[in-house]
């Protein structure tokens, strides 16, 4: 988004591309925001019409140049970070930032993914042929093959208040 900024004091109307924090720190915080376009295509249409509005001011344009790297000097620097671990205050400012977020809050999986899941699930042996029994003292649920002996405090079944009927 390319922003037209006005600065009155300096009568500077200062046209570019970057973000509002850096704009402050460069020029100061007092200034207006008289137009805003999408692109570089449609700058050529807004300017004239700004310019009429405001003839006595300066005007300065400053674009964020993305500056262009060859594939080689890419790989190049690709192979020299390759096997250097980061520093543990990194990794702690990393884990510090993800904290509480995840990738896949307020989504869904397709139909098709959850039938792949469904039937990966259905092909898992680790569950079949055992049961569920629960200590009420110790609030602790387990599974163990049908043919195990119950230890001592344990009941078959599931602990009644943790299990939902979908009835």
């Amino acid at each position: 988004m390319i922003h037209f900024y006005l600065f009155h004091k300096q009568s500077l109307l200062l046209i570019s591309d970057q973000s509002r924090e850096k704009i402050k720190a460069k020029y100061g915080s007092i200034f207006e925001i008289v137009n805003s376009v999408r692109d570089k295509e449609s700058l050529d249409i807004v300017k004239p019409r700004v310019l009429r509005s405001y003839p006595k001011v300066t005007v300065k344009e400053e674009f964020y140049v993305r500056k262009v790297f060859s594939e080689e000097y890419k790989e190049k620097l690709r192979q020299s970070k390759l096997g250097k671990k980061r520093p543990d205050w990194v990794k702690e400012k990393i884990s510090a930032k993800m904290k509480g977020k995840s990738n896949f809050q307020g989504k869904k999986h397709q139909r098709k993914s959850r039938l792949q899941v469904s039937l990966a699930m259905m092909e898992n042996n680790n569950v079949s042929g055992k049961n569920w029994i629960y200590n009420p003292k110790t609030d602790k649920e387990n599974r163990v093959e049908e043919k195990f002996v119950l230890p001592d405090g344990y009941r078959k079944g599931r602990d009644p208040d943790n299990v939902t009927n979908f009835s």
